[in-house]
């Protein structure tokens, strides 16, 4: 699918005339460089007024994202808006046909939309946040990444662009990593390629072996349930170059097919599942006291105000809780005694490793394309250079510590909700 990206309001304030954004380049696709950039690739270079106008307007803009139906390989956004992903700053790049946006971590498989027309006309970009992690490596010895961009399928073509595009001759190596979400039952996944490789498979190593035609294979017996399976394959494309082949496919029946997109995630995302039943607490939630409430809620025994805003008073670690209002008092005490078991997508915790050693943990934030910044528990913020960071890993744990219901009680809990959801 070709879209084209939304210029028109800026366009039309930037230059005039009678159809000027018909003069600037559309956009040929949109594309995820790791978690945290996004490339749009336009058809033609942009001269210098429209490639500055572009970026003042990118500044401060967001991506609103939304939950998608599949139409073969193609991913149909569906409903309203599921949230905004922050744009928090943007360049040209080199050729001057690409934008390049420095964006917070997607939260969540998803389809994302620039629509920068606010829905008025057809130039939209839109690229589905989900796929294969792939790295490739100039230099097998310093393991040292060059490039990460999402892959649509666990597979590489001779020739495609991308993570084979390195100056033949130097020593190569491609990283394909991805959650694939098998049938249930019996299957087997094949690993295939005319190069060698390593892979695991759900934690356990599967040895390829060369076969006749000078290719590599493993077949990998699967008895799949309810959570995807994660599958690493690293690959050895010295030798092959751009000639490079190699694919993911499970076999059913004796029958070899490619795994389909809508089967494969991202490793580093959170399984999706249905909202569960809201369980019952364990004591009568009823009649507690707003104003005590409030009180509780900036206390330092809670530390809720030090992550939470209310009423515009309050920190960035989480959540604003004006969407807590008129909810079920028994869901608002589920995510105060349980935090981790709903986390929304964008207030993740993440675990960052510096080369040095320094282990920083907590809510991240993109400050622009050179450095991150954590927000921890306490609300503090720790910026760190992106040249420094040897790994980034999110957790299904939230940020938020468990057993502050006991600590603020039964009758604190009462009114701390009541102050919560009431109307205003």
């Amino acid at each position: 699918m070709r879209h084209r990206f939304v210029i028109g309001l800026l366009a039309l304030a930037t230059f005039g005339g009678d159809d000027p954004a018909d003069d600037l380049p559309n956009a040929k696709s949109a594309q995820v460089l790791g978690s945290m950039e996004v490339r749009v690739q336009f058809d033609r270079p942009l001269d210098e007024k429209a490639g500055q106008a572009l970026l003042a307007f990118a500044q401060g803009r967001t991506i609103p994202y939304y939950d998608f139906l599949w139409n073969g390989d193609e991913a149909i956004p569906r409903g309203g808006p599921l949230g905004e992903l922050r744009i928090a700053a943007a360049r040209l790049g080199a050729d001057q046909s690409s934008l390049l946006l420095a964006t917070d971590p997607h939260p969540r498989r998803a389809v994302y939309v620039i629509d920068w027309n606010d829905g008025k006309g057809p130039r939209v970009a839109s690229y589905l946040y989900s796929g294969v992690e792939t790295q490739w490596f100039a230099d097998a010895e310093t393991m040292e990444p060059k490039h990460t961009f999402i892959h649509r399928t666990f597979a590489i073509e001779p020739g495609q662009d991308g993570p084979l595009m390195a100056r033949e001759g130097n020593p190569r190596r491609v990283e394909l990593r991805a959650k694939i979400q098998f049938l249930k039952g019996k299957q087997t996944l094949v690993l295939d390629g005319n190069m060698p490789f390593e892979a695991t498979v759900a934690g356990e190593d599967a040895r390829p072996e060369p076969t006749g035609d000078k290719r590599h294979r493993v077949e990998v017996p699967l008895e799949a349930g309810d959570e995807p399976v994660e599958v690493l394959a690293i690959l050895d494309t010295g030798e092959t170059g751009p000639k490079s082949d190699f694919s993911a496919r499970w076999k059913i029946e004796g029958k070899e097919t490619p795994v389909p997109q809508s089967r494969i995630a991202l490793p580093g995302l959170a399984t999706e599942r249905p909202p569960g039943a809201i369980p019952n607490a364990p004591f009568d939630l009823a009649g507690g006291d707003p104003v005590k409430g409030e009180a509780i809620f900036r206390s330092e025994t809670s530390k809720c105000a030090s992550c939470h805003a209310r009423d515009g008073k309050g920190g960035a670690v989480g959540p604003a809780l004006e969407n807590v209002i008129g909810r079920d008092p028994r869901d608002v005490y589920q995510s105060i005694a349980e935090p981790s078991v709903r986390i929304a997508p964008e207030y993740r915790t993440y675990t960052v490793s510096r080369k040095d050693g320094q282990v920083a943990v907590g809510v991240l934030r993109t400050e622009n394309f050179e450095a991150v910044k954590v927000l921890d528990i306490n609300g503090q913020a720790t910026v760190i250079p992106r040249a420094e960071i040897d790994q980034m890993q999110p957790s299904d744990t939230s940020t938020m510590p468990v057993g502050l219901a006991g600590a603020i009680g039964e009758a604190g809990m009462r009114d701390l909700i009541a102050y919560l959801i009431q109307k205003r």
